[in-house]
C-alpha cells in the first residue's frame, strides 16, 4: 500500500561556511541590500512555491533587524507570508545562514502522478 507523508511543521537552513569572517563582513551588506531592495511580493512567493493569486488573503512582509537586542552583532533579512518565512542571517563571524521555515504547509500544493488503471 502506498503511503502518502505530511509534516505540520519544518525548517531547512543551509549554512555557507566563509573561511575568513573578513570576506563574510564584505559580501553580507550587499546581500542584505539586494534581499530588501530586489525581491518583492512576487519574489517572495516564488520563493516559497506559490505565485500570487487574485483570491490570495494574507500579508507578504520583508523585514531587515538589527541584531543588537540580542547582543549579537550583525543584521538579518526576513521574508514572511503568513506563518513561514524565509530567513537571511551572519552566524559566529562566518557562517552564513538561510531558512526556510514553514509553519502553515495548507498554502501548499503538491502534483501527484495519477496511477489510473487502463
Amino acid at each position: 500500500m502506498p503511503y502518502y507523508w505530511v509534516t505540520a511543521q519544518s525548517e531547512y537552513s543551509t549554512d555557507i561556511l566563509f573561511k575568513r569572517a573578513a570576506d563574510l563582513n564584505e559580501l553580507y551588506p550587499r546581500l542584505l541590500s539586494h534581499s530588501t531592495l530586489c525581491f518583492g511580493a512576487k519574489e517572495v512567493m516564488s520563493f516559497l512555491g506559490r505565485k500570487i493569486r487574485s483570491y490570495f488573503k494574507g500579508d507578504i512582509v520583508s523585514d531587515c533587524s538589527d541584531l543588537a537586542f540580542k547582543r549579537i552583532p550583525g543584521a538579518r533579512i526576513k521574508h514572511r507570508v503568513k506563518k513561514n518565512w524565509l530567513k537571511m542571517y551572519s552566524k559566529a563571524g562566518s557562517v552564513l545562514r538561510l531558512e526556510m521555515v514553514i509553519n502553515e504547509p495548507e498554502g501548499f500544493t503538491v502534483r501527484q502522478t495519477s496511477h489510473a488503471q487502463r
